[in-house]
């Protein structure tokens, strides 16, 4: 079972991920913000405020590194 680590509090299990994809940022406009969505309803979003460039990039790595086609891959703030 492999879990992706959220922050220090959550992490959440590969197997329960219905979608990850970009979706307009309700707090900053013009930006996005990458939503991921788990089979119990549960949404968690990560890094508001990036340029769509950024979170579709964020969203191919996640897709990758949950389908295991690409398990060197760590989550990444962008903004550091």
């Amino acid at each position: 079972m492999k879990f992706l680590k959220i922050n220090d509090n959550t992490y959440i299990n590969f197997d329960k991920i219905t979608t990850i994809h970009p979706i307009p940022s309700e707090k900053i406009k013009g930006k996005y913000v990458v939503v991921i969505k788990l089979q119990d309803g549960q949404e968690f979003s990560l890094y508001d405020g990036m340029i769509f460039e950024q979170a579709t990039e964020l969203v191919n790595k996640l897709i990758k590194y949950v389908s295991g086609q690409s398990l060197d891959i760590e989550i990444y703030n962008p903004f550091k």
